[in-house]
């Protein structure tokens, strides 16, 4: 990973990344505006955001996160980006697991 870079990852790969910058982009459940927002990420399962640095106000219900990943799993963001209300999350998440390796690593070797 270069300096100053942040990987996407799901919800499935946080445990992979404890203690890295990463990105995640999700859909917002329940308050968008409390202490600790919890996101429905790409592949469906729950990304737990930890707000209480956070700047400015999620305005959309999809949004991308930018945070280290704590022990615990949960994400302290670092800045964020609302990006809007109808976004294809599984084509999100297929772009993902290719980032991360996917099922297609075999074709480029």
């Amino acid at each position: 990973m270069t300096e100053g870079s942040a990987p996407r990852v799901n919800a499935l790969l946080l445990a992979n990344h404890v203690g890295s910058v990463v990105t995640v982009v999700g859909r917002v459940k329940g308050n968008a505006n409390d202490t600790m927002v919890h996101l429905e990420g790409s592949c469906g399962g729950d990304i737990c955001i930890d707000r209480s640095n956070a700047e400015r106000t999620f305005e959309t219900q999809i949004v991308e996160v930018v945070g280290m990943v704590n022990t615990d799993r949960t994400v302290a963001e670092m800045r964020s980006t609302n990006l809007g209300n109808d976004m294809d999350l599984k084509m999100y998440n297929e772009m993902v697991l290719l980032a991360n390796g996917g099922n297609v690593k075999p074709m480029f070797a």
